[in-house]
């Protein structure tokens, strides 16, 4: 607002109209309303996700509404599965103000799963989606999160986590989990090589933070646990040592599990499989 200024006797004196505290006041009001919307969103981040919309032309989203067996060679995850896993995922969905997302979050996590099954590239499963290949990044960034949260409350607690079945037409039925270690690369940490050479993975050629995990034996080999980011030049086997501990008591085996193994029934654990390069005495 303007406030006039008038020069009375070599002294300045301010005056301010009616109209002039009227539109202060008003001004005022308005910045209590945004603030008040503001703290709204702050304080509720968490809103219901909409239905999902249908996506015109998608064979994906075709084959989860319509092709029961489709979505499974697709995904991984049969459509009961992929529904329950969304209605895990709901109470973390953070939804900002706007407009809905172009995709929703339940065709975004279909999407997910889809590139990890298939493992093609993303210019390509956009084409096969009709879907421009920005918005299909956008739409797989978005989900991922809510789906880390939801995967760590419905298998990474160890209460909620399957137990091992007993493997059929095997001559090893007491194997309960499969552990493999991964390296995710990073950007070359900043500093002298001295100093950074540790993150490299020479393996892979890479810099790079390690990972074990671990996933069922049986199918669909769902991971039940991934460890912390380890060093690229740490071996896999010196990871390992350091979280196996974390498997025990997962494979401490009940009274029930021991009366239905064919064999191995004195063994208190089941087994853990590891491949062959997690023996750096012989490699």
């Amino acid at each position: 607002a303007v406030v006039s200024t008038q020069s009375t006797g070599g002294k300045s004196t301010k005056k301010c109209s009616n109209i002039q505290k009227t539109a202060i006041l008003s001004e005022t009001t308005r910045l209590y309303c945004v603030l008040c919307v503001r703290f709204v969103f702050l304080a509720c981040p968490y809103l219901p996700e909409p239905k999902p919309r249908d996506a015109v032309g998608s064979e994906i989203w075709k084959a989860l509404t319509e092709r029961e067996g489709e979505i499974s060679k697709l995904t991984n995850f049969g459509k009961s599965q992929l529904l329950d896993l969304y209605d895990t995922m709901v109470p973390y969905i953070r939804r900002a103000r706007g407009p809905p997302p172009k995709v929703p979050y339940l065709y975004s996590l279909v999407l997910l799963t889809t590139w990890m099954k298939t493992g093609k590239d993303l210019e390509s499963l956009a084409i096969d989606v009709s879907l421009p290949d920005t918005t299909l990044r956008d739409a797989i960034a978005r989900v991922k999160i809510p789906l880390y949260e939801a995967l760590r409350e419905k298998w990474w607690k160890p209460a909620n986590q399957p137990r091992p079945p007993v493997l059929q037409d095997t001559h090893f039925p007491f194997i309960a989990l499969l552990a493999d270690s991964t390296s995710v690369e990073v950007y070359r940490p900043g500093g002298r090589f001295d100093e950074v050479k540790d993150y490299y993975d020479v393996k892979n050629g890479i810099y790079a933070l390690k990972k074990e995990v671990a996933v069922m034996a049986s199918p669909p080999h769902f991971a039940l646990f991934v460890s912390k980011g380890n060093i690229g030049k740490r071996h896999n086997y010196d990871v390992h040592k350091h979280e196996y501990e974390v498997y025990l008591p997962y494979l401490l085996k009940t009274e029930l599990e021991k009366a239905h193994m064919p064999v191995d029934r004195a063994k208190d654990s089941w087994a853990i499989l590891i491949d062959s390069g997690y023996n750096w005495h012989t490699s």
